[in-house]
């Protein structure tokens, strides 16, 4: 925990800009119609004066955001974290890193779960910044923490699977799961959590089960690639329903199979080049290189709908409704869950690297210049 002086409080206070204004837009000739978003709030802007200074065309934030009940909590630059209370509008403590955060954050058992370019893992009090253990690993987590109530399960950029006590902070044991094949691309897949074991998805296009006892490994599947392509990684969200697991690989390869067997997957469906993937309800979604949005049948694989967007989309987000597509240089498309049909369009001029967050009745999306756009439903 640290306090900084009052002085250097008022200038960052500064540069957090509050505007509540209302920007209407229009979807434009992408939909053949005009289609208004929804009114656009800016939370606010945390973008390092020495960056501000540079003018730089973009910037990566991996880490992102997180809210916890009216806190939010995110990397302010290379060396701080911060707490910014909404209700307050005033920033509830600062925490000094040795190395900028790029491990998405998550909440775990209402503590915060970050990670930092130089391998170091923090778990902190939301409410006041302690930090209450933190942890050296290998390299730096690229993908978020997994946490199953008594554990923390860390995926690191070498492909070594960490399962640490959440309590002290102690490791139990780590599982080598194969040195990358080739670099892997800019947003891996998660890793999903089951009753006795953690399915992960590897750079070389590989699914792995590890058993959460042991950390040995139990199963695996590698589907043969249709494509020539350098980078076969799982991307975007993996699901299990049952026994099915369901994910999309950057190869073009989107994928149900079962994990208790190797008998190969249920359906199979190849396409161009894979930037993203999301799996909502009975439907998974994916975005083509060249900026296709897919929608499939979890169930039969059929495609249920298709409709062209921007290229490089990176981050998909779907509820009951809606479907969000963000590309790596801040083009927000949102569609019709169901049909497919383009229902509005932003443009936010930054680099987005991570899901968005949601808060009351609003979703909020980052860009990597520190700028929070949130969207009222």
């Amino acid at each position: 925990m640290f306090t900084l002086k009052n002085s250097f409080i008022i200038k960052i206070i500064c540069l957090i800009n509050l505007s509540f204004g209302l920007s209407p837009a229009i979807f434009g000739d992408e939909a053949g119609k005009g289609f208004k978003r929804p009114f656009r709030t800016a939370l606010f802007s945390s973008l390092d004066r020495s960056y501000n200074i540079q003018k730089p065309l973009a910037l990566d934030d991996r880490a992102g955001w997180v809210v916890i009940k009216d806190t939010l909590i995110g990397g302010y630059n290379d060396h701080f974290a911060m707490a910014y209370d909404i209700s307050q509008k005033s920033v509830s403590w600062w925490l000094p890193l040795d190395a900028g955060l790029v491990t998405p954050i998550i909440n775990a058992a209402d503590d915060i779960i970050l990670g930092t370019k130089n391998g170091v893992i923090y778990r902190v009090d939301p409410a006041t910044g302690t930090v209450r253990w933190k942890l050296d690993v290998d390299v730096f987590v690229s993908r978020p923490p997994l946490f199953d109530g008594k554990n923390i399960y860390l995926l690191t950029l070498s492909q070594h699977l960490y399962a640490v006590d959440f309590a002290s902070g102690a490791v139990k044991w780590i599982y080598d799961a194969g040195k990358p094949e080739t670099l892997s691309t800019a947003i891996p897949a998660p890793m999903v959590n089951l009753a006795d074991g953690i399915i992960i998805g590897l750079s070389n296009g590989e699914v792995q089960l590890v058993d959460k006892g042991s950390g040995k490994k139990t199963w695996f599947y590698n589907h043969p690639s249709d494509e020539k392509s350098s980078f076969r990684d799982v991307i975007g969200d993996m699901m299990v329903v049952g026994d099915h697991l369901f994910y999309a690989r950057f190869d073009g390869s989107v994928i149900s199979q079962s994990f208790k067997d190797n008998n190969g997957p249920f359906w199979t469906v190849s396409l161009p080049l894979i930037t993203a993937a999301t799996v909502s309800g009975d439907r998974i979604f994916v975005a083509g290189i060249k900026g296709m949005i897919y929608a499939y049948s979890l169930k039969t694989g059929k495609e249920l709908w298709s409709h062209q967007t921007f290229d490089g989309t990176a981050i998909m987000y779907s509820d009951d409704q809606r479907l969000m597509c963000a590309t790596s240089d801040g083009n927000v498309t949102v569609f019709d869950r169901e049909t497919g049909e383009p229902l509005w369009f932003d443009q936010l001029g930054g680099r987005i690297a991570h899901k968005p967050l949601l808060y009351k009745d609003s979703i909020f999306l980052s860009t990597g210049l520190k700028n929070i756009y949130g969207y009222k439903f």
